[in-house]
């Protein structure tokens, strides 16, 4: 686990037993299941969303007993959704290691991403309330909905700013949604500060994706552990581009990105004209506008740990991409 949350002991306490966690959840696994599910939890994610679990649960009756399970599992989740879309966009790394599909084989990292689903679900059954399992089972269609909507908008130049929000509102912002509210409804939380937990959730990851965007703009693939220029590559219209589009009159941007051949030179080019027409800079404004609307839903709920560490989460989100790089 990296050390993004070492000034937050108490988080990183239960993080540490979220990562124990899911590492006992694989340890009776196949090898051929095992070995890649146990590389993907110790390569260092942020862990974000099971933070988001814990932060959720703190603001009620907290058991731990009950909510590392739960925040473990919304982490598998993620790790099934990374697996299978390192597939689909062809990426050779993934928190600067090889990628499951790269290393193993595209059936392998397939099946074991369907392995990490039905497991994640097997340890919840039973345990937990129909109405959260229900809700987890909803995040994962909205993500896969997300997924199969921006692939079908592939090289596609009739991509509009509407269709893009409604892409990464699945992909991306439907789980973080899903952990804050997790967490909340466990704890017994009450139902106005779970509304306002779904609406947080909802806009920090809507900014984290939109940020994620403009990094592969602006990155090294050192620097982010996966591959840059990758969605360029794979005929992705990301909200950096799309802004550059709207902005580039002369028609060489739209060229390059829909009639040319993706050369290594021409992504370069593609790259430098999206930043030359404040195609990041507009980005990083949208990402902002979430940010501060994520602020907005906290303020609804009691000032306590659990706020002011979702705050300063928005407030790290939002440093400026070119700082992050």
């Amino acid at each position: 686990m990296n050390n993004s949350w070492v000034t937050y002991p108490f988080l990183q306490t239960e993080l540490e037993s979220v990562r124990r966690f899911m590492l006992d959840s694989v340890s009776d696994a196949m090898p051929l299941v095992k070995a890649p599910l146990v590389e993907a939890i110790e390569s260092g994610g942020k862990m974000l969303r099971p933070a988001m679990v814990v932060l959720g649960a703190k603001l009620g009756k907290y058991n731990s007993k009950r909510i590392i399970p739960i925040a473990a599992c919304v982490e598998l989740l993620h790790t099934a959704t990374l697996i299978h879309d390192d597939i689909i966009d062809e990426a050779k790394l993934r928190r600067g290691i090889e990628a499951v599909h790269s290393k193993y084989s595209k059936e392998v990292a397939v099946l074991v991403g369907d392995y990490v689903f039905a497991k994640t679900f097997d340890l919840l059954a039973g345990d937990y309330p129909a109405e959260m399992l229900q809700k987890l089972s909803h995040s994962i269609m909205k993500i896969c909905e997300g997924e199969l909507a921006q692939y079908s908008h592939r090289y596609s130049d009739a991509l509009e700013l509407e269709q893009y929000i409604e892409i990464i509102a699945g992909k991306t912002a439907a789980l973080f949604s899903m952990s804050l509210f997790a967490g909340a409804y466990e704890a017994n939380v009450n139902n106005q500060t779970q509304r306002a937990l779904i609406q947080a959730g909802y806009c920090i990851g809507m900014a984290f994706q939109i940020v994620d965007d403009c990094l592969d703009f602006l990155s090294a693939p050192e620097t982010i552990g996966k591959n840059v220029a990758n969605d360029i590559k794979q005929g992705d219209i990301t909200l950096p581009l799309l802004f550059a589009l709207k902005n580039e009159s002369s028609g060489t941007l739209r060229d390059l990105v829909f009639q040319s051949a993706l050369t290594e030179e021409n992504v370069a080019k593609i790259m430098s004209l999206v930043i030359e027409h404040q195609g990041v800079a507009l980005a990083e404004e949208k990402a902002k506008e979430y940010g501060q609307d994520a602020l907005r839903a906290l303020e609804k709920i009691k000032k306590s740990k659990s706020r002011s560490v979702l705050e300063n989460i928005v407030a790290s989100i939002l440093e400026t991409p070119k700082m992050r790089s």
